[in-house]
């Protein structure tokens, strides 16, 4: 019995290695088949190495936008948790649009479905007055509870508070740390000093 058994594995392992050897000639075959006809149609195999580039190329970003939206957590903290709210108009067919301030000020206080809600607007703005070249950066105008509700907490200085909201107080400003580097040198002493804005003196509170 012992030596049936051996035989039997000796042929099970001399099979799959026939196995493996037609597959691979298989392989060796048609590559040459295939470098064959494209050799001697050089258009053909230029539109067919242009098809195989843009497929792989379509496949790769629709694989990591889907990766990147559906997989990968949103780097956030309780990303399960966070929704984004839009404005709608029916009656005009208007879907997905911004809401005015006072409306955020109105969902904030009255709404009971959310532990919190906050706002941003993407903008610009002219960076200008500390011995450097005026320069436009992009940034945003936020509500002062949006990076605590993200999990967001400055590496220096503070969040904005709630009474820097108010007209006429909102003089601060938060950078981000890629600014404080590349135009102020990492400068940790720049918290509490102000920078000109648009032509306006605004306080750094935090990067």
């Amino acid at each position: 019995r012992a030596v049936r058994a051996e035989t039997l594995r000796i042929d099970e392992r001399m099979l799959r290695r026939e196995r493996r050897g037609e597959w691979r000639g298989a392989i060796v075959r048609d590559a040459r088949v295939g470098l064959r006809s494209l050799r001697k149609s050089p258009v053909f195999a230029a539109t067919a190495v242009l098809c195989a580039a843009l497929g792989i190329g379509v496949t790769a970003a629709v694989v990591s936008a889907a990766y990147a939206i559906l997989v990968r957590p949103l780097p956030y903290r309780d990303a399960d948790r966070l929704v984004a709210m839009y404005g709608a108009n029916p009656a005009r067919g208007i879907k997905g649009s911004n809401i005015s301030w006072p409306d955020f000020i109105a969902w904030r206080d009255d709404t009971r479905a959310f532990s919190a809600i906050g706002i941003w607007t993407w903008t610009s703005a002219t960076l200008s007055g500390d011995g450097s070249e005026a320069e436009r950066v992009d940034g945003a105008e936020v509500s002062a509870n949006l990076f605590p509700i993200l999990g967001g907490q400055p590496v220096i200085g503070r969040n904005f508070v709630a009474d820097e909201e108010t007209p006429g107080h909102n003089h601060e400003v938060l950078l981000s740390d890629r600014l404080w580097r590349r135009r102020f040198g990492a400068e940790k002493g720049l918290v509490g000093k102000t920078i000109t804005v648009d032509g306006r003196a605004y306080t750094v509170v935090g990067v």
